[in-house]
């Protein structure tokens, strides 16, 4: 495996693709998991190989070396556009009462009562 660089192999394991046994990349330690973004390689003494796992709601950033939020992978389909939407707002959920109302108001009003 010496030699090789990432870009031959994009994600590793501790059996068929195992980057500790020799050391992948000299001074290497921590690589990405295939099929796991959650987990990650640690390359131990001794050529040890152990499969480690992100704490909850973290996935592997190999250009960090670390467990990190998820990055968004995709652009939003629609940006902004100043044309109005087709759709309708939302209806009110009741029609206005033509009843007045039996709660006071806060402010006194100009006009007086009949």
């Amino acid at each position: 495996l010496r030699g090789r660089k990432l870009a031959d192999w994009s994600c590793f394991d501790c059996s068929d693709r195992n980057p500790c046994d020799p050391l992948y990349e000299e001074g290497l330690f921590y690589y990405p998991r295939c099929s796991n973004i959650t987990q990650f390689v640690q390359c131990g003494n001794a050529t040890q190989c152990f499969i480690e796992t992100c704490p909850s709601g973290l996935h592997w950033n190999t250009e960090k070396l670390a467990c990190d939020y998820p990055q968004p992978t995709s652009t939003p389909s629609m940006g902004p556009t100043l044309e109005p939407s087709a759709m309708p707002s939302l209806k009110p959920t009741s029609a206005p009462s033509s009843e007045p109302s039996y709660i006071p108001s806060a402010t006194p009003s100009s006009m007086p009562s009949a």
